[in-house]
């Protein structure tokens, strides 16, 4: 498919897309409408790093996802619904929460979300808070138990060295003894040398945690769902694709014949003209556009199917030309009715005859009678064809009604009086148009189009396939007809 073939089905659905694009959009905003707000109350904590003996206050990135983690553990959350009094359990809560952490940075970010900006708040602050608390406990009680570990081994040494020294002043010590003793004094040092640097400098820094608040959550002022706008904007886009990509699956999948080269592939048969789609009963007359309107582009487009025509049967000039299609609802009584007119409009003297004896309605076309027509020449034993014709004010072409419907209208068709009434026909006029039913509907049509000199087929644009086509031409072909081409109708402009 080449880019001007893609222009044109945007060009053809270009209404489809717009509704879609409207209706996606339509939706989404009635949708975020409709949804409760979303406020957002974030929290920050500084992380820093108490892995040293001796705090150094630098953090580690290990050491801030670990405590990401931590924070939305069940123990913080049942304190933090205890606090804030909400009617969420634990796991409702942690849903309502989101932590986040930065490459290379000691920030955590802690996030709530509540329909409700303070309550939104409240939760953010009150992690941060408890998290922090429960973590100030449990690293003080991780002090505790390190100093009462020191204390225990101080009090061991201490113990060892008194019995030393009482045995040293009643028996005297061996020299591994007073080695040991030497040794336990230096040891007895050091413990209380480090206990009271925890006692100071590490008891200090546990007791600040580890983690402190970086800055407390402001009270939300808008809030960040639903994103009207952005939702709009989105489905909009997301309708624009969905539409248009629906739309050229469809062309995709649809094998109507719907341009010449259709035509072309499936009967090897020319294109006459390409018929502008129009609405009928917008016209007078049912649809006569090209009188009522022959300035139109429509009526334009039959004066070109005129004049393609003429060429064609410039070496075999054709007096009769019989009008159908492969199927009903092709448009063939219109365009015969418009080529009609525009036919006479050049000053020939054109007869209409509906031909269709099972369902008429060229006469409604012009505007004029059903009740005397083709079905009683063909019934009368010495026929006036000149006394049925009826002549249309307008144009001045003359219409021969299809008239009652007979009981065997192929039977009457085919008989050798048809032949008698074209020659009559012929008589009183330069062109002959027939109108007769669709091809593969009865066989009215392969019946009469030897009895004429070319038959020209029409279809509707993008509604006919191909392979209706080309049975239709066929079976026209097979009973020696000379089909002179192919019309185009309801082309989309």
């Amino acid at each position: 498919m080449e880019l001007r073939q893609y222009w044109a089905v945007i060009r053809k659905w270009l209404w489809l897309i717009a509704i879609g694009v409207i209706i996606a959009g339509v939706a989404s905003y009635v949708i975020s409408q409709s949804m409760d707000p979303v406020y957002r109350a974030t929290a920050t904590i500084v992380v820093q790093d108490t892995s040293s003996p001796i705090p150094s206050y630098a953090y580690r990135q290990p050491a801030v996802a670990a405590h990401a983690e931590l924070i939305t553990k069940e123990s913080v959350m049942e304190e933090v619904i205890a606090e804030v009094d909400l009617p969420y359990s634990p796991t409702e809560l942690r849903d309502k929460i989101s932590v986040g952490t930065s490459a290379n940075s000691p920030l955590v970010k802690v996030s709530a979300h509540d329909s409700d900006p303070a309550t939104a708040q409240q939760i953010a602050n009150t992690t941060v808070t408890v998290y922090i608390q429960q973590n100030l406990e449990s690293l003080q009680a991780a002090a505790q138990a390190f100093l009462g570990q020191i204390q225990t081994e101080i009090n061991q040494t201490s113990a060892r060295i008194d019995e030393l020294k009482v045995k040293e002043a009643s028996v005297g010590l061996t020299p591994e003894e007073a080695e040991e003793l030497n040794s336990l004094q230096d040891d007895l040092d050091s413990l209380k040398t480090q206990r009271t640097l925890w006692n100071t400098e590490l008891a200090q820094a546990m007791a600040a945690g580890g983690v402190s608040v970086g800055a407390s959550a402001p009270l939300p002022t808008s809030p960040v769902s639903p994103r009207t706008l952005q939702n709009v904007i989105i489905a909009c886009f997301l309708g624009l694709a969905v539409t248009t990509g629906g739309v050229f699956l469809k062309e995709y999948l649809d094998r109507s014949v719907k341009s010449p080269e259709d035509v072309s592939v499936s009967t090897g048969l020319s294109t006459l003209g390409a018929i502008p789609r129009f609405k009928a009963g917008l016209e007078k007359k049912g649809g006569l556009i090209a009188e009522a309107n022959p300035t139109s582009s429509v009526a334009e487009a039959f004066r070109m199917l005129r004049t393609n025509i003429e060429f064609a049967t410039l070496d075999k000039p054709a007096q009769t030309l019989m009008i159908t299609g492969p199927g009903p609802a092709e448009g063939k009584t219109s365009v015969l009715a418009n080529l009609a007119v525009t036919l006479a409009q050049t000053g020939k003297k054109v007869i209409v005859v509906d031909t269709d004896l099972r369902l008429s309605n060229l006469h409604q076309m012009f505007g004029l009678s059903n009740e005397l027509g083709f079905s009683h020449l063909l019934l009368a034993r010495q026929p006036d064809v000149a006394g049925y014709l009826q002549v249309d004010r307008g144009t001045g072409l003359k219409v021969l009604a299809a008239g009652p419907p007979p009981h065997n209208p192929a039977d009457l068709l085919g008989s050798t009086r048809v032949s008698f009434l074209i020659e009559e026909l012929k008589k009183h006029a330069d062109i002959i148009l027939f109108d007769t039913p669709p091809v593969l509907a009865v066989a009215d049509a392969a019946i009469l189009a030897p009895k004429a000199d070319a038959v020209i087929l029409v279809v509707n644009a993008g509604s006919t396939r191909p392979e209706e086509l080309a049975a239709a031409a066929g079976m026209l072909t097979k009973g020696n007809a000379r089909i002179l081409g192919v019309v185009l109708n309801r082309v989309p402009r």
